[in-house]
């Protein structure tokens, strides 16, 4: 929908136009679907990663441990924003597509949770159901798979939920600096365009806090699907009386 440049909210237009004439309100609907989208990708790639990485350095050890280890910890000391920054910075435009950059933020995203699925493999990995695995000649890929999996499920999936928080973040970042995907319209790229419109010096709150206010909703959703999960997942949580 378009009309007048930088028009004030009306019937037609909820929350006015931007520089070009388009619907604000539209760019928020389409942004906030494209960029849960990106999050999606991005959580389901780095997830993957951690839980390979992770249960293969804490299952198995030995010099594959050390050498996982290494790698995840090198990865830790790097700034992980600012790497994404630089990557998506030196992609051509034409290329910069939004599954690309959904793609980039899962990959630099595993560090992390990689370390927390590596604890718990070796944790797992000295207990009883595991070591009946072993004598039942369960191969090494049947008990990651079969046994420990399924016992740290829960909190995979509680890492999927912190990747997930992470990647709306790091793309509404790189987007607000003017490296969003140019095939889609994201919250990242209505950032951007709400600054490169100066909707914050006209004073044109209608622009700008409702799209803060989105973000904010996002992550706090995410941020209470979480502490709900920590308390059902972890019964050291149900015990404090300052559990959610």
């Amino acid at each position: 929908m378009h009309g007048c440049s930088m028009a004030t909210p009306s019937l037609h237009h909820p929350l006015g136009t931007n520089q070009r004439g388009e619907d604000i309100f539209s760019w928020f609907t389409i942004g906030i679907r494209n960029s849960l989208w990106i999050a999606l990708i991005a959580a389901l790639i780095g997830t993957s990663i951690a839980l390979v990485l992770g249960l293969a350095a804490g299952y198995i050890g030995g010099i594959l441990d050390d050498l996982l280890n290494t790698l995840i910890n090198f990865m830790m000391v790097i700034p992980t924003f600012i790497l994404l920054l630089m990557l998506v910075v030196y992609i051509p435009p034409e290329v910069r597509t939004m599954h690309l950059v959904a793609v980039l933020i899962g990959i630099l995203s595993w560090p992390g949770a990689a370390r927390i699925v590596r604890s718990m493999a070796m944790q797992n990995k000295a207990l009883d159901y595991v070591e009946l695995a072993k004598l039942s000649n369960f191969s090494t890929i049947e008990i990651l798979l079969k046994e420990i999996l399924p016992n740290i499920g829960s909190y995979a999936f509680l890492i999927f939920v912190n990747l997930y928080s992470s990647a709306i973040f790091a793309e509404v970042g790189i987007g607000a600096l003017g490296f969003a995907p140019l095939d889609a319209i994201t919250l990242g790229r209505a950032f951007n365009d709400m600054l490169v419109g100066g909707a914050i010096f006209q004073g044109m709150w209608w622009w700008f806090v409702p799209l803060g206010l989105v973000v904010v909703m996002i992550s706090f959703s995410l941020l209470s699907i979480n502490l709900g999960l920590q308390a059902i997942f972890n019964p050291r949580l149900k015990l404090s009386p300052y559990a959610v």
